[in-house]
């Protein structure tokens, strides 16, 4: 009777301390995922780019999985009251028929209110399952804001840019099942112009 009362007790105390983690010993996680976002048509498409990858979407049943960390402290690390300032919005260029890899360690991270009315990200593991990917772009890019569209922060990435869609939106959209361990997904991109 006793084990039980402390089983409850435990799982009640978890519960009360607002960290949420995925049960241990059930699954192991996804990752690390190669993805390989190839341009199938023939010219050059542009793909937003943050920080060393491009820009993906990640959703399970409807859940998007943020897969980019920016300022906002880790949970594990500290809890903090951050104003993050914008990333500077970027492009890369992918000419036609050149394929980009890029790999993502199947990490993703989940907003946290912690002391103060501050805010961290929780580091959370993709555990195996069906995902939707997405990378979206277009067949031109366009200054964002006032600024001068300049050199990136890798070649073939331009910042200060973003797609415009108005001269030909394209994407890659894929429903792949994720699996435990090291893997490669391919991601053609197409255009509807």
């Amino acid at each position: 009777m006793w084990r039980k009362t402390l089983l409850v007790l435990v799982s009640l105390t978890a519960a009360c301390s607002g960290r949420v983690s995925e049960p241990s010993g059930l699954s192991d996680p996804v990752g690390p995922v190669t993805f390989k976002l190839r341009n199938t048509t023939q010219a050059d498409v542009y793909v937003r780019w943050q920080q060393t990858a491009p820009i993906y979407d990640i959703n399970q049943a409807g859940k998007h999985l943020d897969t980019l960390h920016w300022c906002t402290p880790l949970c594990e690390e500290s809890c903090a009251c951050v104003d993050c300032a914008p990333m500077p919005d970027e492009v890369l260029k992918l000419a036609a028929g050149e394929t980009y890899s890029f790999t993502w360690t199947g990490t993703w991270y989940e907003p946290r209110s912690c002391s103060g009315g501050c805010s961290c990200d929780e580091t959370r593991a993709t555990l195996a399952g069906s995902y939707q990917i997405t990378v979206a772009g277009a067949r031109a890019f366009k200054a964002s804001g006032a600024a001068t569209p300049g050199p990136g922060t890798k070649p073939g990435v331009t910042t200060n840019a973003e797609p415009d869609l108005s001269k030909g939106a394209c994407q890659s959209q894929r429903t792949v099942s994720l699996v435990v361990g090291a893997q490669t997904v391919d991601l053609d991109i197409s255009c509807d112009k």
